[in-house]
């Protein structure tokens, strides 16, 4: 399979296609999210080779995955006695040889992808604010062997410590190339275990149960992001763990209210006669006022007015003050006001003569 098959992409594909197709498949093939390591890892090179333009040409030029050892058959062609990594280095921008780029991806990564959690919270949680805890599995590497599987090793046969080995690639017609590239006998390590860990049994990881204390801020608003660092497990390709994300979504679909920024707002339907005249309505389902909330119609109310009620919003974080409540007004007509304004026409019209 080619790198751009294991992305479900064809040869063309722009940089921005490249991406995306990475993005997406990372999300379900992160060995957080139960994918499988080995997968994942494999989409990792094929993106990391792809979405950088000298190591794409190398590949599209000869076919062969940068740092990757091939072996060719002598077809009598004089080899040349140098790295092809310098020569494809400087041919797409960057420099060969090992500990060059074509190198990088046999190299540690400093961080690995985050890992997401979404907590969904009602209106309350976000007015009052709460600690929830979080609590999943994840792998750190075994404190016994340190993480390589082994506490006793040799050194490699195959590369003879080195962690390199040599082979030869066709140039074309009657020519080769020696080409440097990692041991794929001992994963450019050197060495060979000689035993399995007698901890991890050559895992390399042991298995913890993690628990994070998230605490919810009063006043905090749907999409913000809770950052833990470094909480995620451990892996092989990178210095150090990814962080966990917390983002916050709104989960309570049943309140009358609409939070905007700090302000809430509400719909109020009443009668024609009680916006003329003005009125009381009691309000409920609001998080700082469980027997209800009273408020005031100003006499003349019209429809489509916002009656504002001061600080009846929602925490502003960090701060004592609050947002303020908008009341959408709808007023409704009833037959007896109606029949009220038929028989009283002419002595209303003498008021707002």
């Amino acid at each position: 399979m080619s790198l751009y098959e294991r992305l479900g992409l064809q040869k063309t594909a722009d940089p921005q296609e490249i991406r995306k197709a990475y993005l997406k498949m990372s999300k379900t093939a992160h060995p957080d999210k139960g994918g499988d390591a080995e997968t994942f890892k494999k989409l990792q090179q094929a993106y990391e080779i792809l979405s950088d333009d000298g190591k794409r040409g190398f590949y599209d030029q000869t076919g062969q995955i940068p740092g990757e050892e091939v072996d060719h058959p002598h077809s009598g062609g004089m080899p040349f006695p140098f790295d092809l990594g310098g020569i494809f280095g400087n041919m797409f921008g960057g420099g060969g040889g090992p500990g060059g780029p074509f190198r990088q991806q046999n190299m540690k990564q400093q961080k690995a992808p985050p890992k997401i959690h979404e907590i969904g919270l009602s209106l309350q949680d976000f007015y009052y604010g709460k600690t929830i805890q979080v609590k999943f599995e994840r792998q750190k590497f075994c404190t016994t062997c340190r993480g390589e599987g082994a506490e006793i090793f040799e050194m490699c046969k195959m590369c003879g410590g080195s962690g390199f080995r040599e082979s030869r690639i066709m140039m074309g017609p009657g020519m080769q190339a020696i080409t440097r590239g990692p041991c794929g006998a001992c994963g450019s390590a050197g060495k060979q275990a000689v035993s399995n860990c007698s901890k991890c049994n050559g895992g390399k990881f042991t298995t913890h149960e993690k628990t994070l204390h998230v605490k919810i801020e009063p006043g905090m608003r749907p999409g913000e992001v809770l950052i833990f660092p470094n909480e995620c497990s451990d892996h092989h390709d990178y210095h150090e763990p990814g962080d966990v994300r917390i983002i916050m979504r709104d989960a309570d679909d049943n309140s009358p209210f609409t939070r905007t920024g700090d302000d809430l707002s509400c719909g109020l339907n009443i009668r024609f006669a009680d916006g003329l005249l003005g009125t009381e309505r009691i309000l409920q389902g609001h998080p700082a006022h469980p027997e209800g909330l009273l408020v005031k119609i100003p006499i003349g109310t019209m429809h489509g007015d916002d009656v504002l009620v001061e600080g009846e919003g929602m925490p502003k974080k960090g701060s004592s003050s609050r947002g303020n409540l908008h009341l959408k007004i709808t007023l409704y007509m009833m037959q007896e006001d109606r029949a009220i304004l038929t028989k009283n026409r002419e002595i209303l019209k003498s008021f707002f003569a």
